[in-house]
């Protein structure tokens, strides 16, 4: 007849816990108890299947831990209590006290990766476009003299603008330089004057993209300041000249 194996108190514990590794899931939990100094009762617990750890104190459970381990069942009721401390503490390790490493291509997101390019896209077309305006690089100068007359041309049928503005439009030479537009450290968008004895208005290329593509509000305002001048030369750049290109400008926009 077989003899079945003595069952020692540290398994009879294992049986009356029935607590589940909060890591792995498993099942065959390892439970010691064992007191402090003042009464306190602590409980270590430990799966056998991953070795994940627990260790904690027992609030408001009675001090005399004879009395609970000589009870039927000892620790039954305080399965829920512990279950929730390990995992409360499993979860907090899992948080702050292991933290998933960073391996060389966990970087390359997209989302970073899209970050990346706009920050890098906008800098460099930034930096292009400031040379341009010292250097003129990929600029095209028949293009850009093909979209002043387009814009020209296109002003000068808008019924905002008064016809004296119209006739300068028509007849005052308007010409696209390759002219440095700064004057007093300060980016000039067009001239307008007399030029070797002659009346003519001057575009900058502060008024295109390095690229070609003209500044769309930005020519169709210069347009209208240098031919205002022409109009009225008399009054210079004071507070008047200014009211009537902006209102001039607003008015060719919105028709545009």
């Amino acid at each position: 007849m077989t003899e079945e194996p003595e069952i020692t108190r540290e398994e009879e514990l294992e049986k009356l816990f029935h607590l589940q590794c909060p890591s792995c899931g498993g099942g065959t939990v390892k439970v010691r108890n064992s007191h402090g100094v003042a009464g306190e009762i602590f409980v270590e617990v430990l799966c056998r299947s991953c070795g994940e750890k627990g260790f904690f104190q027992l609030i408001g459970v009675e001090n005399d831990v004879l009395e609970i381990e000589r009870a039927e069942n000892p620790w039954a009721e305080l399965d829920r209590v512990l279950q929730k401390d390990w995992n409360d503490w499993h979860d907090y390790k899992t948080r702050h006290l292991k933290p998933t490493p960073v391996t060389g291509g966990s970087w390359f997101k997209p989302v970073n990766v899209f970050f990346l390019i706009m920050i890098v896209g906008g800098w460099s077309f930034f930096f292009i476009d400031q040379i341009h305006l010292l250097d003129g690089i990929f600029e095209n100068i028949q293009i850009r003299k093909a979209h002043i007359q387009d814009y020209t041309a296109k002003l000068g049928k808008l019924p905002c603008l008064s016809q004296a503005m119209k006739e300068k439009l028509k007849n005052v030479p308007i010409r696209y330089t390759r002219e440095r537009p700064y004057h007093r450290d300060r980016i000039q968008y067009g001239e307008a004057g007399i030029y070797w004895g002659e009346e003519q208005i001057k575009v900058h290329r502060s008024n295109f993209w390095f690229f070609g593509a003209p500044r769309e509000s930005q020519l169709v305002e210069t347009l209208i300041h240098e031919v205002r001048h022409r109009v009225s030369p008399a009054l210079g750049h004071n507070e008047l000249f200014y009211e009537l290109v902006e209102r001039d400008t607003k008015c060719s926009l919105k028709l545009w």
